[in-house]
Formats: C-alpha cells, sequence, structure tokens
C-alpha cells in the first residue's frame, strides 16, 4: 500500500501537538484530517478508505464514555493509534481491548510515535479485503510486542516464523488471535513466552488459512502481553546473574540435590553436566527458557552450577564491593577458638577493635575450596556464591568476625582481585599434594598476588601422605614471598580454623641498594 493512500485522522485539543503531526505527515505526502469536537470527528471516519486514527489520551478524557466506545466502534475496521496515556498498565489494556493498534505512554515523545506509525503505514494494507504484506526483519530492528500487535490488528490469518541463532519458533494467528504458538517441543503459552524472550534472529510473517491448527492459546493479546511482561520483570535478574549467554555453565555436586528442594528432569541434570554454554541450555529439548532460567537460578544458589564467564564479563566495573554482597542475610557460623590466638590474628592483620577481617581464601581445586568454606561454615547452606566466588561469615570465639572469600586459582584470580584489593586483610592458599604438576603456573600465580598485595598470608596444605613432607612440597614451588606452610585434615574444622589463625606477615626478598659513586668508583 502506497503510503500516500493513506489518510491520517487527528483528535488533539494540543496545538503544538497537532501542528507537529499535521507538518510532519504532510511532508511524506500524507493526506491529514483533523477535528477539535469528538462528534465532528466520528463524522470523518469513512469505512470505504484507508485511515488511520491518532487520538490524544488527554484530549479523550474529557469526552464521554458512551462516546469513547462509539467512536472505537466506529474505528473498528482502522488502524488506531492512542498516545499519551498515563503509565498505568490498566489504562493501556483498556485501550487495547477497544481496539487500538498501539497505545502510547506518556513518557514516549511525539517525535517517537510518528516514526512509529510511519513504519507501520509503510508495511501494512489496510482494506479489509486485502492480507497485510509479507512482513520481514531483524529482532534486532524492531519492537517484537509491537510487531504482534500490528499482525493482530489486521485482523488476518498466518504464521510468524522467528528464526533465532539457536532455534525456530511459530506463532499461529487466525483472524489476528494468536491461538497457537511451538517451538522445540514446547507449545501454547510455554511456547509463546520461550520466543518472547529472544532478543536476535529473523521473522518472517505469511498470510495463510490456519483452520487446521487447534486453538491452545484462549488469552487475548493484552492477557498475553501481561504474561510477557510479567515473566521478563522474574527472569531478567536472574539472566543478569550468568553475566552472559557466552558463560560455560557446568552442573556440579549433584549428590547433593536431594537436600534441596528441587524437582528437575534427570536427563536435563544429564543434559547440564557436560560443560555448555547458557545460550545452549536455553535451547534445551527439555525445558522452555524461562523454566530453564528458573531451575538454573536454583543450581547456582545451591552452589550446585559451575560457571565460567567470559574474562571481559567477569568484572564489569573497576570495582566489585565485598560489602555490596547480601552477606549480611547469611547465617553466622559460630566457631570456638583459642582466644589469644585470635587477639594475635587480629593484631597481625592490623585490625581496628570490631572491625571484620577479610581473606581471601585461593585454591586451584574447585571441590576443595567448596570443601574447606563449607567444613569452617557447618553447612552448605550457609556459603553464600556471587559473581563466581564464595563468600562465608564465621564468628570467632564470639571476638573476631571474619568473612571467608573463595576464589579459584585462574587466569580469573588477577582481575577478581584488583577489585577487592582495599579489603583484603590476608590470602589463605589451600594447596592439594597429590597434584603437583601445575606448581610453576600457581608459583606465578601466588607470586603475582603477593607482589600487588602484601598482606599476612598462609599456605595450608591436605592430603599430604607419609612419603611427603611439607619442605618437600614447598621446594616445588618458586615463590619470592616467605610465609608459614602448615597441613590440615580435610575433615576437621578445627585444624582448618588452626590454618587462619597461622597466618603471618609476609617476607618479601631484600632489595640491595645500589653502591654510592664513591663506593663504585674505587
Amino acid at each position: 500500500m502506497a503510503m500516500s493512500k493513506m489518510t491520517v485522522l487527528i483528535f488533539d485539543r494540543n496545538p503544538h501537538q497537532k501542528e507537529y503531526f499535521i507538518g510532519s505527515f504532510q511532508e511524506e505526502g500524507i493526506s491529514v484530517l483533523d477535528a477539535h469536537d469528538l462528534k465532528l470527528f466520528v463524522e470523518l471516519i469513512d469505512g470505504t478508505q484507508e485511515q488511520l486514527a491518532l487520538l490524544d489520551y488527554a484530549s479523550l478524557v474529557s469526552e464521554n464514555r458512551d462516546e469513547i466506545v462509539r467512536l472505537f466502534r466506529a474505528l473498528k475496521n482502522h488502524l488506531t493509534v492512542v498516545f499519551n496515556v498515563p503509565r498505568d498498565a490498566t489504562k493501556r489494556i483498556v485501550f487495547y481491548e477497544l481496539g487500538a493498534l498501539r497505545v502510547y505512554d506518556e513518557g514516549t515523545s511525539i517525535e517517537e510515535v510518528y516514526r512509529s506509525i510511519k513504519w507501520w503505514m509503510q508495511v501494512y494494507k489496510q482494506d479489509g479485503s486485502e492480507a497485510p504484506a509479507d512482513l520481514q526483519g531483524e529482532l534486532q530492528t524492531v519492537d517484537f510486542l509491537k510487531l504482534l500487535w500490528g499482525i493482530s490488528g489486521s485482523g488476518k490469518s498466518g504464521i510468524l516464523k522467528v528464526m533465532a541463532p539457536r532455534n525456530i519458533g511459530q506463532l499461529f494467528f487466525k483472524d489476528g488471535q494468536i491461538i497457537d504458538a511451538r517451538v522445540l517441543n514446547h507449545s501454547g503459552l510455554d511456547a509463546f513466552l520461550h520466543i518472547v524472550l529472544w532478543k536476535e534472529g529473523r521473522f518472517v510473517f505469511k498470510q495463510t488459512p490456519t483452520d487446521t491448527i487447534s486453538s491452545v492459546l484462549h488469552l487475548t493479546l493484552p492477557g498475553l502481553m501481561i504474561c510477557a511482561q510479567n515473566l521478563k520483570l522474574e527472569i531478567e535478574p536472574i539472566l543478569r546473574e550468568f553475566k552472559s549467554e557466552s558463560s560455560v555453565l557446568q552442573a556440579i555436586n549433584l549428590g547433593d540435590l536431594p537436600l534441596y528442594d528441587i524437582s528437575v528432569d534427570p536427563e536435563f541434570l544429564e543434559y547440564i553436566s557436560i560443560p555448555r554454554e547458557l545460550a545452549e541450555i536455553l535451547e534445551n529439548p527439555y525445558y522452555p527458557n524461562h523454566e530453564t532460567l528458573r531451575i538454573l537460578g536454583k543450581l547456582k544458589h545451591f552452589g550446585l552450577l559451575r560457571i565460567n564467564e567470559p574474562l571481559e564479563t567477569m568484572i564489569e566495573q573497576n570495582e566489585v564491593f565485598v560489602d555490596g554482597v547480601n552477606i549480611d542475610q547469611q547465617t553466622i557460623s559460630e566457631i570456638a577458638g583459642d582466644v589469644e590466638k585470635i587477639d594475635t590474628l587480629s593484631n597481625i592483620l592490623g585490625l581496628k577493635e570490631g572491625q571484620q577481617a577479610k581473606l581471601v581464601v585461593v585454591a586451584e581445586d574447585h571441590e576443595i575450596l567448596k570443601h574447606y568454606l563449607n567444613t569452617l561454615a557447618g553447612s552448605p547452606e550457609k556459603v553464600f556464591l556471587e559473581n563466581n566466588m564464595y563468600f562465608v561469615r564465621l564468628r570467632l570465639a564470639e571476638k573476631l568476625e571474619v568473612i571467608l572469600i573463595g576464589m579459584r586459582a585462574n587466569h580469573q584470580l588477577l582481575r577478581l582481585l584488583s577489585g577487592l584489593s582495599e579489603n583484603i586483610h590476608g590470602f589463605i592458599f589451600l594447596i592439594d599434594a597429590r597434584s603437583t604438576e601445575k606448581t610453576e603456573y600457581l608459583s606465578y600465580l601466588f607470586n603475582q598476588v603477593l607482589a600487588q598485595y602484601p598482606v599476612p598470608s598462609v599456605a595450608a596444605v591436605t592430603y599430604l601422605n607419609d612419603d611427603q613432607s611439607l619442605d618437600s612440597l614447598k621446594k616445588r614451588y618458586v615463590l619470592t614471598a616467605e610465609f608459614p606452610w602448615v597441613s590440615y585434615s580435610a575433615n576437621s574444622q578445627s585444624e582448618m580454623l588452626e590454618t587462619v589463625l597461622d597466618m603471618r606477615p609476609i617476607e618479601l626478598p631484600k632489595v640491595k641498594e645500589p653502591k654510592a659513586e664513591s663506593e663504585a668508583e674505587e
């Protein structure tokens, strides 16, 4: 349909807005008719002509309700746009139910309203006998919900095919109403919400009879939109926890699953026991993407999910504020201990009276790290996981409060520490005596850490066998700083506590002072 064949009918008592719309449409060669009185405006509506009605909410509210209902009945076969509606979902839905193609709230500029109307006039025919032109485009360049409103407003039947990078979905329309949605093994509302969450891909709408398709969705389009908006409000915070769809996830410690109230398809658990990108997991054949995110969020909360985020997304800001993590909601683990040793530790760490100690626990092996923290905390439920770091809150002998921050010894360690440096009082390096293949790499990491953050430290060794000694193991590491090496039993909370109390100031290698010039000459 040529844009010049469409006539725009404007009901707007605001002279500034009306002048803008009239001028903008006329510049495009579009005919414009307007009326200051609603009864006169209704007389402009011609069922034999292609017309689009543009209605200002502020101009409508002063009219009689019956007149407004009569207006929308007269506009039944025309595209109708209402703008300047208060930011109240109920008010917007009322206009959608009356048959409006699009309803803009008062936060939408008149320029944006104009651009949106112009786009719809370019892609649709609205003469009651011809189908809307086949639509196709990129999801990234169009508001998907607007697209659905437009197709629905045309009153036509057809199939909207959406091709995402990893999946394909279909929405079936009958007389403008969405009657079913399908993606993978999912259908109905689950499939509709699955497709609505896609942000990238292509879409194509083809008009075709859909009489043979069973009507599975019985909600009106406004009802579906409410479901979609509510879902996004629920899901987006969960999605942000994973930072990026390129993050690699893997289910771990699944033997602990019966301890928590999580019901999950065993085949799905097997599916995510293999490391996979989040984007791939979201398109699994077992659950729609929104339900998948709910499950992943629960697994993450209980520490049953390993997350390896892309390096560029690990630290999105220059600082990571430990105090900003919701540690206070975790139950403090009370641990008895030697009061004299605890006072000594407070002095070594340079703590003021009542100040928390923030200690970083570093381990190459994830299981050893988690077991160490779980044992000290007394329960896995007292270990909090956030941004690929574990947090545990302890109170020693009712005197010293300690926050342990668990991190993996890998390429992300230094970047994570860069955000915590001002809050770090000490390091605990966990060493697995059974694994000696990465001593060179771990030596490099430990040296880099202590060169940048020369705070009290200790190396805590576990799984030391009868043929090994602390000295022989220590010699495998090429470390520039001196600090205590101690051993502990993997299942002893008291011995683990001793490793914390054994922290001491590090001794960095002394730098020789250059000789005076006179001495050098001699």
